[in-house]
């Protein structure tokens, strides 16, 4: 790389790469062709997570290549972007792991400030000590639910735009989450799938 304004270093294998992610995060990891095999989900996955967002592929036959994955958060990013300037805080209340680490992956990479509860009482607690931007929030949750969430929000006269993720599908449960006061409703199937 010659570009004085871009820092570019060169690695020989993953391995490496994973190593040096620790203490520099490249926003574009370019992969030779002949090193593709190299790279394992399980390997992707760790880029991602480290904050990778672009992984390119260079062919002596094609040229550069995106191997990067399109958002599947796109309807949620745009309803966000309505209700929350990028850099904005939000709160994400998701007790699947893997489900959340890929929503917070893809919120954080659209410039969103994240904080995580896995817990319908915990979320409370975190919104009671700061109010964020807007609350993504699912509705099967140990110990109190989403709906258990947003009547708690508007009996303490809370408000926080709220855009629930579910994986139930009912048309009448949709009506009610507008009722308590939701902005948006979308399936989780429709959005993203853990690998």
């Amino acid at each position: 790389v010659h570009d004085d304004d871009i820092e570019g270093r060169v690695c020989s294998h993953f391995q490496e790469v994973l190593a040096m992610s620790r203490e520099w995060v490249p926003d574009v990891l370019v992969v030779s062709s002949n090193c593709l095999w190299q790279l394992t989900e399980g390997i992707e996955a760790r880029l991602r997570k480290a904050g990778v967002s672009h992984i390119m592929m260079f062919s002596p036959y094609e040229g550069m290549v995106d191997m990067s994955a399109p958002s599947h958060c796109g309807p949620l990013l745009a309803r966000l972007g309505d209700l929350v300037a990028r850099g904005g805080d939000l709160l994400l209340v998701e007790d699947d792991d893997d489900y959340a680490a890929v929503v917070e992956f893809e919120l954080s990479q659209a410039g969103y400030k994240i904080t995580r509860a896995s817990n319908g009482v915990d979320a409370l607690s975190m919104i009671e000590q700061r109010v964020p931007g807007a609350l993504v929030l699912d509705l099967v949750l140990p110990r109190l639910d989403g709906f258990g969430v947003r009547e708690a929000l508007a009996e303490r006269k809370l408000s926080v735009p709220t855009i629930v993720l579910t994986s139930l599908d009912d048309d009448r449960m949709d009506e009610r989450l507008h009722q308590l006061g939701a902005v948006g409703v979308y399936r989780k199937y429709e959005l993203i799938q853990p690998q």
